[in-house]
């Protein structure tokens, strides 16, 4: 087989694990006085049997949560690491723009930087000077050319590395996050560079959280997770995969939120509360449809909510009130009253519950808060008001904007169509 035919890259059953100590020892202080201590460590593998191909001209997206083992994997194909076990084949030069600032050193002007990590990814003498000007030009950093490094912002530091490796002689190109840092006008300028590199046929390897990127320039995609490859492919089905895994994330974020307002609610923490104090609310119980304690709700399933109370002297004709506000941008969503309802209430003394319910709830994804008070009357008297009351969540099918849910169809030429439901 020739060489121009076999993949440029081959990465076979490779493995990387990292042993981090429990303890750090950092200073002489800290080694001197845990000198006779045994250092323990735990094992931390970074990629579990990684086995994928990039041919000539591809332009291959890795994507993954923080910390999945992307920058190892691109560490390990520019040979900065060796794996523990498994075999990486790079059939030509590879140029790698590595994390922020590696290669450079804060010390050294701009221009001596160029010639420096320009001879680290192969470029002769001759070389460095017939790009110099563009390098600078490209990078916007002509006034600083004999500035410090250390001096520069990541934003400048990330300019010059990527103006100096798209100028090397490379077969691949490996860029660790270059979108990351920088403004909409560098970005620009770099989407400008990948279809020049792809109409030259150059291969490249991107890592990017930008999902618009992989899609726009990639023609192959990976997904890493936990130092596994969950996924890879055509990258509209490899970014669906990473859009599952962000919303799981959410979804656990979400619940982890819920038990602790759940708590909250139970507390009647509010921040801002007033009231002649003649009677208060005691505690706030929101509940599902299974009459389970909760604050994450669904749109269209049922929502109750219980309040318990204490008169601490004869309360004639109470007024119950809820009002619920979204929590972004405080939008008055809903109030109601017994007042308003027009429901006629005997004299309260003493403990006592009263609840609302909504068999279907209309409100669409969103964040919530209520509004609970227990007036005289129509509020001619204040007994207990709580303004930022119990928070709650709710979830919706991603077909529904807006912030309420409306019953509804569609008829076109005569044909009517159901809305959907999903």
């Amino acid at each position: 087989m020739s060489k121009a035919s076999q993949p440029i890259i081959s990465v076979r059953g490779v493995q990387k694990r990292f042993l981090l100590p429990h303890i750090q020892r950092n200073t002489l202080r800290e080694h001197l006085f845990s000198f006779m201590k045994k250092r323990t460590y735990e094992e931390y593998n970074a990629l579990r049997d990684i086995s994928f191909e990039v041919e000539r001209g591809d332009f291959l997206g890795i994507i993954g949560r923080n910390g999945c083992g992307k920058s190892t994997l691109l560490k390990i194909l520019a040979g900065v690491y060796s794996p523990d076990s498994g075999e990486v084949t790079v059939r030509g030069r590879v140029a790698p723009f590595l994390e922020l600032g590696v290669g450079f050193q804060g010390e050294l002007t701009a221009r001596e930087n160029i010639y420096l990590n320009g001879t680290m990814l192969g470029m002769s003498r001759k070389d460095i000077e017939e790009r110099f000007d563009e390098i600078l030009a490209f990078a916007e950093l002509e006034r600083f050319v004999d500035a410090k490094l250390k001096n520069f912002s990541s934003g400048m530091v990330v300019r010059l590395a990527f103006s100096i490796a798209i100028r090397a002689k490379s077969d691949v190109l490996i860029l660790d996050e270059v979108l990351a840092v920088g403004d909409s006008a560098f970005q620009e300028k770099c989407f400008g560079v990948f279809e020049r590199l792809k109409e030259e046929g150059t291969t490249i390897i991107l890592v990017s959280h930008g999902k618009d990127s992989i899609e726009r320039f990639c023609n192959k995609a990976i997904l890493l997770d936990h130092g596994n490859i969950i996924a890879q492919g055509a990258p509209k089905q490899v970014l669906y995969a990473y859009k599952e895994i962000l919303q799981e994330d959410e979804r656990e974020a979400t619940e982890k939120a819920n038990e602790e307002r759940v708590v909250e609610n139970a507390q009647v923490n509010p921040g801002t509360r007033w009231g002649d104090g003649k009677a208060v609310i005691d505690a706030v119980r929101l509940l599902d449809g299974n009459g389970k304690e909760t604050t994450l709700f669904h749109t269209d399933e049922p929502m109750r909510i219980e309040v318990s109370y204490t008169a601490k002297e004869p309360i004639a004709e109470p007024n119950f009130a809820i009002a619920i506000h979204r929590t972004s941008d405080n939008l008055y969503c809903f109030d109601s009253n017994t007042y308003l309802n027009q429901i006629k209430l005997a004299p309260i003394t003493g403990a006592g519950t009263w609840s609302i319910t909504f068999p279907t709830l209309p409100l669409l994804r969103g964040g919530f808060y209520m509004k609970i008070g227990l007036f005289s009357d129509y509020c001619d008297q204040t007994h207990d008001f709580i303004d930022q009351g119990p928070e709650f969540t709710v979830d919706s099918p991603e077909h529904l904007h807006g912030t309420m849910r409306f019953a509804h169809t569609w008829e076109i030429n005569k044909k009517t169509y159901p809305e959907l439901h999903a």
